[in-house]
């Protein structure tokens, strides 16, 4: 009987003495559980923030694997070609004598620039033609007297408006120079070479090239080849 006088107010007691010992943590599990990831699910893929460097512009444009003489004249080069000043005094106090590994520089430049540009490829083949030593050298300007006849200053491939009556034009003779003029100056380069040097194996592939280029279909060149060769032959 006093059991169930007194049951509400204990189990009221029973219940708040549940309550604080669950609230202080009495009832949690106190080991850590890991929970193993969904195997269906896709990992956290980490971001990963690239770190930022201080390289300058030109150190970007020019590979630091290339000696520091080399990334100063191709610096030159292209300040001079960008100013389109081939009078530049840089191109004899700097550019005058180049080492192989700028010279394979200067090569690929050459054949990065559009063919129009007439002036600047053969402001390049001034450049290597004043180094000419070893075998690739000379494979360049084979390359260069092998490239088909440029048409016109503002497309190689197809011929001026009107540049069939410029045969006309006293001023036809200047404006075929300039068509031409990375031939040009490439013969002229083959005929400097030979100043003085009549044997060896370089002089015989200088000899060859200008041979070769008497029969160009541009007739500027076979006319000056034919000029060189006969010179060469006294």
């Amino acid at each position: 009987m006093i059991f169930k006088k007194y049951a509400p107010a204990i189990i009221a007691l029973l219940l708040l003495i549940a309550g604080l010992l669950w609230r202080n943590g009495f009832f949690h599990q106190r080991d850590e559980v890991v929970t193993a990831p969904n195997a269906n699910s896709e990992a956290p893929i980490a971001t990963v923030t690239p770190t930022p460097t201080n390289t300058p512009q030109e150190k970007l444009e020019t590979p630091d694997t290339l000696s520091e003489i080399t990334q100063r004249q191709v610096s030159v080069l292209k300040e001079i070609l960008a100013s389109h000043n081939d009078n530049d005094p840089r191109m004899d106090r700097e550019l005058k004598v180049l080492s192989a590994e700028t010279k394979a520089i200067f090569r690929k430049i050459y054949k990065d620039i559009p063919a129009e540009k007439r002036n600047d490829r053969g402001t390049i083949v001034f450049l290597l033609g004043r180094n000419l030593s070893e075998p690739e050298d000379f494979d360049f300007i084979n390359e260069v007297l092998s490239e088909p006849r440029c048409l016109s200053l503002a497309d190689c491939n197809r011929i001026e408006a009107g540049g069939l009556n410029k045969e006309h034009d006293e001023h036809q003779g200047g404006f075929n120079v300039s068509l031409a003029y990375p031939q040009l100056v490439s013969l002229h380069s083959l005929a400097n070479f030979l100043k003085g040097k009549t044997n060896g194996p370089l002089s015989e592939a200088a000899k060859n090239l200008i041979a070769q280029a008497t029969h160009s279909n541009i007739p500027e060149v076979a006319q000056m080849a034919d000029n060189i060769q006969k010179q060469i032959s006294k």
